[in-house]
């Protein structure tokens, strides 16, 4: 696949970056409204609902869980936050016609992540299945939390503003469908990777449309613009050898800290990617700090072998293969674009025979 994108997609997304921060310190209009920068748009809400679950502690814990995870502190990632994954999916529903009660599921879908994101599906053996760890606890991390006296105070039960409800469809659908939850992880990721920039969404946002329960294109331009990000993503970022190795080897350094009484099951699921981090990085035990350093080199301490692995893995294929509409029909964009369908295929096929790994 080739993208031939501007060269300045990184700055704009800098940009709003710093631009969010400042707009986080005042972006309060008064005490019945509260305004919200993402690089869809910006949006001033005045649903006193939302305003009080975007202020409440573990709605802002989320800006610092790093949606990437573990990435953060191996790779040295760009800074892209559930915060801002949780506040830019709130903003699609809201824009696509969303309920209240599916913009509060929005808002609320990824709140009960632990720290480093999916390492948690790592460590509690949630790996390759249809719902992540978070998703499993997400009621009983809801009701545990403060959270919950907010929905109380609004007249909304848990169960109304759970993002699994097979009614909110513009925030969840079964892959390879487009989800508002999909659809802002993907451009929001391709803008990071420079496949994509900030003009690009919003001409992919104009011509894509939700209606009757079925997200669709327009024009099979735009809907391959977006498609061939999800499958750039999906082998780049998602489904990989290293990314297996490293959420392996993150989760065996999180198993030993915990047994080792440097880290607790409250960190895990309450805590900062940041608090949690430092704690194992300044721990003087040996074997954390060999789990840190094979962490940190992990391409000196595995191999791909398919005859001789220690572990074989299959990780989640997120690739999006969207509808587009074509006189009265929908049709998957792989059903009249040849090129899409060949990597389409092609990526599938990779990502479904898994990932042999030998650690050396």
């Amino acid at each position: 696949m080739m993208f031939d994108q501007l060269s300045n997609s990184k700055l704009h997304i800098t940009l709003f970056l710093l631009l969010s921060y400042l707009c986080n310190i005042t972006n309060t209009y008064s005490e019945n409204s509260k305004r919200i920068e993402t690089i869809y748009g910006t949006e001033v809400i005045t649903e006193p609902v939302l305003i009080d679950l975007i202020n409440d502690k573990y709605m802002q814990r989320l800006k610092e869980i790093n949606q990437y995870g573990i990435d953060y502190y191996v790779y040295k990632a760009e800074k892209y936050t559930r915060y801002d994954h949780s506040l830019g999916v709130f903003f699609l529903v809201r824009l696509y016609g969303g309920s209240l009660k599916e913009q509060i599921a929005a808002l609320l879908h990824d709140v009960s992540h632990t720290t480093f994101s999916h390492v948690g599906d790592f460590l509690f053996n949630k790996v390759n299945t249809k719902d992540s760890y978070q998703d499993d606890i997400h009621y009983s991390f809801i009701k545990q939390s403060s959270l919950k006296d907010v929905l109380k105070k609004h007249g909304y039960k848990i169960k109304d503003i759970l993002h699994k409800n097979k009614d909110f469809t513009c925030l969840e659908s079964d892959l390879p469908n487009i989800c508002a939850d999909r659809l802002e992880y993907n451009l929001f990721g391709g803008v990071l990777q420079g496949l994509i920039n900030l003009s690009d969404i919003k001409v992919i946002l104009n011509d894509l449309k939700f209606k009757n329960n079925i997200w669709y294109f327009k024009n099979a331009q735009y809907a391959k613009l977006f498609a061939d990000v999800s499958l750039y993503l999906s082998t780049n970022r998602w489904a990989n050898h290293d990314t297996a190795v490293i959420n392996v080897l993150a989760t065996n350094v999180l198993k030993s800290a915990l047994k080792l009484n440097i880290i607790d099951h409250d960190d895990i699921c309450y805590g900062r990617d940041h608090d949690v981090w430092s704690k194992l990085v300044l721990s003087n035990d040996d074997l954390i700090k060999v789990g840190i350093n094979k962490l940190l080199n992990f391409k000196d301490y595995y191999r791909v072998d398919y005859n001789d692995f220690d572990i074989f893995l299959k990780l989640k294929c997120r690739i999006i293969d969207p509808f587009v509409k074509v006189n009265n029909s929908f049709l998957r964009l792989s059903e009249i674009d040849k090129e899409f369908k060949k990597e389409f295929i092609k990526v599938k096929d990779l990502i479904s025979k898994g990932f042999y790994i030998k650690f050396i």
